[in-house]
């Protein structure tokens, strides 16, 4: 097959696309939307390589998964092994034993659909250097099942129903993603059936007669398809409902640079630069490495607040690529239809066999060097947390709700004849304390209207599901059923930009005639508090003043300041945090389960003194 230098550009678009967004780079909210470039250019290249040899009569599967393996298989598992032999010394044995099952569902090739499972809106990914083994597990079971299928249909068909094939499945899958991403937008992040339609396009493109398009069409389609990947890149954030027919707008840019490869536009020029060419061919060791490393790194501090650290990480990165690049990748692609097909396999069997015995080796001696800290050990455990005191899926709607819908008005809603009646409010840090606010206030009925995501303010742009809830109960709820309720308690992970939002929102509860509390932004750390406590349990060191978010600070006085003659104000961190010296744990168990979350304990002690 010829070598396409736009393809390789548009790889190095797509990594550097992911490696900047997992960097925190305010600029590239939406560099997400490289996995789906990536896929797009797989579904192009597989199919051409299959179309050919069934055309050809010389399609062979045996000889298809052989060169899948070589191609994937021995940069992986490197990684793989470097991950265990690192991870499994620095993490405690509570998040270790996650890994087990996460290092497994890699190597077997599943993890999307192990994370689809297992990860909701409280996960902690942060320390775990597979969870980017999510969309290499997506190509993996398209390159397993998509030629079964162009066999299938070709034979049972004729080779002229694969686009009519190709075709149907493509729009149902993109039809369910579309639907499910405004509901339960897990299934369309993770399940390969709701990601088949991305790859699916490439798939498409590679059946097309694309060599027939005027040199003028592929300049336009290679330029407007640039754009629209970036666009995506910088305009896409965490609160668009992704994927769906977001995934559009990067899916139809990546295959318009491929249809419009090979002319001489500026796009072009800038794909098949050397630089870029380059970039792309390392991109899927970069793609590999990058992850463990930025994991590693987050275990001890924030990403994007280090002046060196993004710069330190992203040069790491490339080097790790390049060294894996050289050194694995290449001289592993070389061997392919060098070695017996049953050699390459049985190979192939047994190095995931020694590479999961090593998971689990690994895993029992992480467990024997922890013993010696049991305090530490115990500390990590809150990681753990038992969340249902939140109401998930009933009165706090998480991205596994199916949207709206799901807020069970009749239980989150209902008043208490005879009693003073409070509504709490807004995300997951107002969910996490409406169980502490209503022990602190037994006289008083604590009502739930809470989403992820959802800051508390009239025109949220938050996602669909917290957008519906918020109006709902300011411009409905409230002058209607809710007249009753006496005050509105105002919760969310506020940012520097909410004070607009509020002012308008506290005007609009106070036409209402509604009493308002505003609760300021809880203390943060850099890193999960349970780590925090381990590592100082372990290395005798003090890090959680070095890991505090002062910048929260500045917002609570920001807010209270804006605020504090105009509503009732309580300062979560002046509870927790007094004199800047913050009690990170009650009894023996910390305070936070995570970086900003409190336990029940925990969330006592911030509320107190908060009267409803």
């Amino acid at each position: 097959m010829k070598h396409i230098k736009e393809v390789d550009g548009l790889r190095a678009v797509a990594v550097m696309a992911v490696l900047l967004f997992h960097a925190g780079f305010a600029s590239v909210k939406g560099g997400f939307v490289g996995v789906d470039a990536f896929f797009v250019i797989s579904g192009y290249l597989i199919t051409q390589i299959l179309v050919s040899e069934l055309d050809g009569g010389s399609l062979s599967l045996a000889r298809f998964y052989t060169r899948r393996i070589f191609r994937i298989v021995p940069a992986l598992y490197m990684t793989l092994l470097a991950s265990v032999l690192v991870f499994f010394v620095v993490l405690p044995p509570v998040l270790a034993t996650d890994l087990v099952t996460s290092f497994s569902a890699a190597i077997l090739s599943v993890s999307n659909l192990w994370f689809f499972a297992t990860v909701d809106y409280f996960s902690d990914q942060s320390a775990n250097p597979v969870l980017h083994t999510w969309s290499l597990a997506v190509e993996e079971q398209f390159y397993l099942f998509f030629p079964l299928f162009l066999l299938a249909i070709a034979r049972l068909l004729g080779r002229r129903s694969l686009p009519k094939a190709i075709g149907g499945v493509f729009l149902g899958s993109l039809g369910a993603a579309s639907y499910l991403a405004f509901g339960d937008s897990s299934q369309a992040f993770y399940l390969p059936w709701l990601r088949a339609w991305e790859l699916l396009a490439g798939s498409l493109l590679a059946i097309a007669p694309i060599r027939a398009l005027d040199l003028r069409w592929k300049r336009a389609f290679s330029n407007v398809g640039l754009i629209a990947v970036g666009l995506s890149c910088v305009v896409y954030d965490d609160q668009t409902v992704f994927p769906g027919l977001a995934a559009i707008l990067p899916v139809a840019g990546a295959a318009a640079v491929i249809a419009g490869a090979g002319s001489a536009s500026l796009a072009n020029r800038l794909l098949a630069s050397r630089p870029m060419v380059w970039t792309g061919k390392i991109s899927y060791s970069l793609y590999l490495v990058h992850w463990p490393i930025f994991c590693l790194a987050s275990l001890f501090i924030k990403i994007e607040t280090g002046f060196w650290a993004r710069p330190a990480l992203l040069s790491a990165s490339f080097l790790l690529a390049s060294l894996s690049f050289s050194f694995v990748e290449s001289p592993a692609r070389k061997l392919t239809g060098r070695i017996p097909q049953r050699r390459v396999f049985a190979g192939f069997a047994l190095s995931s066999g020694a590479l999961l015995i090593l998971v689990l080796a690994a895993h029992g001696a992480n467990r024997t060097a922890w013993g010696r800290f049991p305090e530490a050990v115990e500390m990590a455990r809150a990681f753990k947390q038992d969340k249902s005191f939140f109401k998930p899926g009933t009165c706090f709607l998480d991205q596994r709700s199916r949207g709206f819908e799901a807020f069970q008005k009749g239980q989150c809603l209902a008043q208490t004849p005879g009693r003073s009646q409070a509504v709490v409010v807004g995300d997951s840090h107002a969910a996490n304390v409406v169980a502490a606010l209503a022990e602190l206030n037994r006289e008083v009925s604590v009502l739930q209207a809470t989403a992820s995501g959802c800051r508390p303010t009239l025109d949220t742009d938050g996602p669909p599901r917290c957008s519906k809830l918020v109006d709902h109960v300011y411009r409905e709820w409230l002058p209607g059923e809710g007249r009753e309720v006496g005050t509105v308690v105002l919760i969310g992970r506020w940012k520097d930009n909410d004070v607009e939002p509020l002012r308008r929102t506290i005007a609009h509860l106070h036409t209402l005639q509604k009493r308002v509390v505003l609760v300021g932004p809880a203390p943060e750390f850099l890193i999960p508090v349970p780590l925090i406590l381990a590592y100082e349990g372990v290395l005798s060191v003090d890090l959680r003043h070095r890991l505090f978010r002062t910048d929260r600070v500045e917002l609570d006085r920001k807010l209270r300041a804006e605020f504090g003659s105009k509503v009732t104000y309580h300062s979560a961190i002046d509870q927790l945090c007094p004199a800047g010296e913050c009690r990170m744990t009650d009894r023996s168990q910390p305070t936070l389960f995570d970086r900003d979350h409190f336990t029940p304990a925990g969330a006592r002690l911030a509320m107190d003194g908060m009267r409803l």
